[in-house]
């Protein structure tokens, strides 16, 4: 199973990366809204573990741009 995880503090998105890893979850990083965009568009993960709260693009406008664009 591929899971995104999406924070921009690196220490929460590393820690939880490391915890999956370990739990033998395959991981995928991104430290902000477009760059998790550009993650499930290239890598399709399963499950996102999703900041709500981000800069430039939070968790709830992150939602709604899949929606839009059918992902």
């Amino acid at each position: 199973m591929k899971v995104l995880v999406v924070d921009d503090n690196e220490s929460t998105r590393r820690t939880m990366g490391m915890m999956l890893r370990e739990a033998k979850y395959e991981v995928v990083e991104a430290p902000c809204g477009k760059l998790a965009l550009e993650a499930v568009e290239k890598h399709r993960p399963d499950f996102i573990l999703l900041d709500l709260v981000m800069p430039g693009m939070d968790g709830l406008t992150f939602l709604a741009e899949m929606r839009r664009r059918g992902m």
